[in-house]
């Protein structure tokens, strides 16, 4: 992982998300573990500590929701509460 030294300076500056990873690296001496396993859920920052924007998708590849509804179901059946206990 980068250091907060070696991020970029003004010149390229950071990028929101960066900028919140830096934040939590140095409020955790630097240290990714802790960012990691920070116990802090009340800070605003918490859901990007990791450097990610948790507000993205991801995940979809080449996939768009259309297609994912057009998809079959893998099974299309009911399943009866009474079978195997000896009722009829």
């Amino acid at each position: 992982m980068k250091s907060i030294k070696s991020l970029p300076t003004r010149e390229n500056s950071l990028t929101p998300v960066q900028a919140i990873r830096a934040h939590c690296l140095d409020c955790c001496c630097g240290s990714p573990k802790e960012v990691r396993f920070c116990p802090n859920i009340q800070c605003t920052l918490y859901p990007f500590r990791l450097g990610k924007n948790p507000n993205k998708s991801r995940g979809m590849g080449k996939h768009t929701p259309e297609e994912l509804s057009k998809e079959k179901p893998l099974a299309n059946y009911s399943i009866s509460t009474t079978e195997g206990k000896g009722e009829k």
